[in-house]
């Protein structure tokens, strides 16, 4: 048989996958790849794949998502061809702990291990694939630092580590990832502050950092950038922030009222964006002395409560849709 691709994802398969299919051995990609929506999905078993997995000499690109790989041991991938581009088996129910040598594959691009919670491992300290572009371990039980060899995926597009345990510090010169598009780091135990060089990261349009614990980051600024999407809804551990930069971007949604209510916020400035409203009234003002909300597009009416801002001295709220009146006695002290 002289087949090299073979794909039947989204295609309703499920039940036990046959053996012949391992016995194909120019193929260079395979799609098995199941749909959230199935309740029946395909099944590999361990015997199948320790036995069958190292016919597939040629292949490079072996996509698992959502076939049932639960009874299947994560070393098994060691089996798998040594020139593998892309291997995505995300939500799969793989438990146990999954090895560090395939990050070191050296033809390897793409590694997605996405929800799978029962999945645990760390990441290597040296000798990464090079070549890698896209790495998901959201929502596994991987743990552990970020190792400085990150810094050294220089082709690395995309790194989501969301919803993991990994905690300590980031590497210092995390900038050097400069083909960085997304950086997801939200609902993880980074407590250190965000390195300085993360502002060489000038591709990325996608950041999240929500519930990211950082009590001693006194500056965020990455303004002039091309970052998208919605500021999150809530965070915590931002109690020393005195400043916050993120003007020039395309970020868009609501303005979030706890940007109002940081203790030690002195600057806050979110101008030249799309961000849209209305915005929702708060309570226990902060300290914020510098507003601009310039050339957005935030419509309802002006809030009662940013003029109990009491440090307040300058508020811009020019070029967007808001509406109401502003009385001279409500805001003294400020210039708006």
């Amino acid at each position: 048989m002289k087949l090299t691709h073979l794909n039947l994802s989204f295609s309703s398969f499920y039940g036990v996958i046959p053996t012949e299919i391992f016995h194909l051995s120019k193929l260079v990609s395979l799609d098995l790849s199941g749909v959230t929506y199935s309740l029946r999905l395909p099944k590999l078993s361990q015997h199948v794949f320790n036995k069958h997995s190292q016919n597939l000499t040629k292949l490079r690109y072996l996509h698992l998502d959502e076939v049932d790989l639960s009874s299947v041991a994560p070393g098994s991938s060691l089996n798998l061809s040594s020139t593998l581009i892309s291997l995505s088996v995300g939500d799969t129910g793989l438990q146990g702990r999954f090895p560090n040598d395939v990050f070191r594959l050296p033809f390897l691009q793409k590694l997605s291990l996405t929800t799978n919670i029962q999945l645990r491992g760390n990441l290597p300290n040296s000798n990464w694939s090079s070549s890698l572009r896209f790495l998901d371990l959201s929502l596994t039980n991987f743990s552990g630092q970020l190792p400085d060899a990150v810094s050294d995926l220089r082709c690395l597009n995309v790194l989501d580590l969301s919803f993991t345990s990994f905690s300590g510090k980031l590497p210092d010169k995390i900038g050097n990832l400069r083909y960085l598009n997304v950086l997801d780091l939200s609902m993880t135990y980074f407590t250190s502050s965000i390195p300085t060089s993360l502002r060489n990261c000038t591709n990325i349009t996608s950041l999240d950092l929500a519930a990211f614990n950082l009590p001693q980051l006194s500056a965020l600024d990455f303004s002039e950038n091309q970052f998208e999407g919605l500021i999150p809804y809530q965070v915590s551990g931002l109690s020393n922030l005195l400043s916050l930069d993120l003007c020039d971007n395309f970020l868009d949604g609501r303005v979030p009222s706890w940007l109002f209510t940081l203790p030690s916020s002195a600057s806050l400035d979110l101008s030249n964006n799309k961000l849209t409203g209305p915005i929702e009234e708060f309570h226990q003002p902060g300290s914020v002395t510098f507003v601009s909300l310039l050339n957005n597009q935030i419509q309802g009416s002006i809030l009662n409560s940013m003029f109990e801002l009491l440090n307040l001295t300058d508020l811009d709220l020019s070029f967007n849709n808001l509406s109401g009146i502003v009385k001279p006695e409500t805001c003294p002290s400020s210039k708006i």
